[in-house]
């Protein structure tokens, strides 16, 4: 578990970021980074990827790369623009880009409607205009207020509305995540076990022949016994929610002539039903790339589509108009659509928390992990040649696969474990047994082969004295883990069907000029070539990044590239507080 944490680590904190940043970094960067004149301007245009149509320029991955280099130069580290193209920094930077700007998508999809005066209140509820006693101050709110007239307010706006709808969506992704406190017991057990090893040193690094090896493994050759392969048995618990009843009322009552619109305002749990009545647009045949929108391509006007299953949701879609589209002529379809999302309740929830406490309890109990299984009816699967390195296991869904390799490495190997909750299903696993640990490298390359002798668990007094005290602390960085694998789950997932629908491109010429190195290949002062843009294939390990990332040319901290736009018009400034009590303080006359 823990060589799992470490190698993640950098991905896990970018999750954590994400959860417990606060609000201000949205838009911080006005006030911190009014340096940057505004009249700046872009000297590359050229654009290195695309994701849904929105633009990654040169100068956004450039400047991310500059920011990497001066990181590593205050820790003395290799920092040239080479170091980073090999050991694959600068493809990560841009992977994290792509993966910024497909979060950016689904925000701007859920965008609320907020009023003003929310995002004003939103503004004021910053640390930065609180005192020293947590309360709003007028003075430090003045100050900011006042401080630089020409201010893009409009722009601030929206990127407030840009976290708040980030939060929404945070909130909807990590919903399902729970610490069980067994689980917090296991973790406060595991840390607190000590293990007594021998082990064998081999430095410096050496490399036996076959005969030796053959010599070694003759003279003793059970100290060397392991299964020929590794695996798990498990048994899975579903969590997902039966299909609705009320799809098919749904279905009914739009084919008889309902008014979709009113349904979709009634029943839908997409954000902004009611208002816009499900509508989410104009699709032709080209935009319709996302799988289960497909099945509109053969609707006509009128029509209602039967039920479609997407990522936990279901779909209804009504194809509400049809004309040519103005730029193409090919038809264009007005798509609405109904989205029921079903949860269990607390209840059935139970009910499968209980089932797998039972088993995993009796199984335990028993020593019998098959047996128990199949006294109780339920059936057991095996997951072959699992590591820290696994990403896809053969009959577990890809959402669940990270979290059910995080569960089983706290397991000890001939044990079984808790219930592990993933996404779509709690596990009960079983690990098989081994004995002989290695070769282990260390940091100068010198190899150990480990053999544990025994391991000592966390005596009462421990118990009592220390867990009271680490209890809570343990259940919220679990809940952290938690929460942070499963945005990264929901972002691997993003990014698998962007690229299936061929939304994400790269053009790969002008990724290798913001590195440099076409110069390299063709000298200074050549120009320039355009390549086309390749499909991008989903990046294997890439830093999950969610920030902002802004548009061309925008100032530090302004809302993402693709946002919604909000009004046209110049916004005015957030009224300035009196500066009498602090505690409510009095909106002074508009013109002061």
């Amino acid at each position: 578990m823990m060589h799992w944490m470490r190698k993640h680590s950098k991905i896990i904190m970018w999750g954590i970021v994400i959860i417990i940043v606060p609000s201000f970094i949205a838009w911080g960067g006005y006030r911190r980074g009014r340096g940057r004149g505004r009249g700046d301007e872009q000297v590359n245009r050229s654009v290195v990827a695309t994701v849904g149509g929105v633009p990654i320029t040169r100068e956004q991955y450039v400047n991310r790369l500059g920011d990497e280099v001066r990181r590593r130069t205050q820790y003395n580290q290799k920092a040239a623009l080479e170091d980073l193209v090999a050991d694959g920094t600068a493809e990560k930077i841009l992977d994290g880009m792509i993966d910024a700007a497909l979060i950016n998508i689904e925000v701007n999809k859920m965008r609320p409607p907020l009023s003003r005066q929310y995002l004003v209140d939103r503004l004021k509820d910053d640390p930065s205009f609180k005192d020293e006693s947590g309360k709003f101050s007028a003075t430090l709110w003045n100050d900011w207020v006042t401080a630089d007239r020409r201010q893009d307010w409009n722009a601030i706006y929206a990127s407030v509305a840009d976290q708040v709808s980030r939060e929404i969506l945070i909130k909807e992704v990590t919903a399902p995540a729970r610490v069980l406190d067994q689980e917090v017991k296991d973790a406060f057990e595991t840390s607190r076990t000590t293990y007594k090893v021998k082990f064998i040193t081999v430095d410096p690094k050496i490399t036996p022949t076959d005969e030796q090896i053959k010599a070694q493994y003759d003279e003793d050759p059970t100290k060397y016994q392991t299964p020929e392969k590794r695996y798990v048995e498990y048994v899975g618990f579903s969590l997902v929610p039966p299909r609705p009843a009320v799809l098919d009322e749904i279905v009914s009552k739009a084919r008889g002539g309902g008014d979709f619109a009113a349904l979709a305002g009634q029943y839908s749990d997409m954000p902004k039903a009611k208002e816009n009545g499900g509508e989410v647009g104009w699709f032709t045949a080209e935009k319709t790339k996302a799988e289960f929108m497909k099945v509109t391509l053969d609707m006509k006007p009128g029509d209602v589509s039967d039920p479609v299953e997407n990522n936990g949701a279901y779909y209804i879609f009504k194809v509400d108009q049809e004309k040519p589209d103005e730029k193409t002529g090919e038809p264009s379809k007005l798509i609405r659509t109904i989205m029921i999302r079903p949860q269990l309740s607390e209840e059935e929830r139970k009910a499968v928390d209980d089932k797998a406490n039972e088993f995993a309890a009796k199984a335990k109990e028993s020593g019998d992990f098959t047996g128990t299984a199949s006294q109780l009816g339920l059936t057991v699967q095996t997951a072959k040649e699992l590591s820290t390195e696994t990403t896809e296991i053969e009959g577990i869904p890809k959402e669940d696969a990270m979290t059910f390799i995080s569960g089983i490495g706290t397991v000890p190997a001939g044990e079984m474990s808790e219930p592990i909750e993933s996404v779509r299903h709690l596990y009960v696993a079983h690990r098989a047994p081994g004995e002989m640990a290695g070769p282990v490298e260390g940091y100068r390359s010198d190899a150990y082969f480990f053999d544990l002798v025994s391991k000592t668990p966390p005596t009462e007094e421990t118990w009592t004295k220390d867990f009271p005290k680490e209890e809570e602390k343990l259940r919220k960085q679990m809940l952290a883990q938690r929460q942070s694998e499963l945005l990264m789950e929901y972002v691997a997932s993003l990014r698998e069907r962007a690229t299936t629908d061929g939304a994400i491109t790269r053009d790969a010429v002008a990724i290798s000029d913001a590195l440099g190195l076409n110069k390299a290949a063709k000298g200074e002062g050549e120009g320039e070539g355009e390549g086309e843009p390749v499909a991008a294939e989903a990046a294997p390990g890439g830093t999950v990044s969610v920030q902002t990332a802004p548009a061309e040319g925008a100032p530090a901290g302004a809302a993402p590239a693709g946002t919604v736009s909000v009004e046209p018009a110049p916004a005015q400034t957030p009224p300035a507080e009196a500066a009498a009590p602090a505690e409510k303080p009095a909106a002074p006359p508009a013109s002061q």
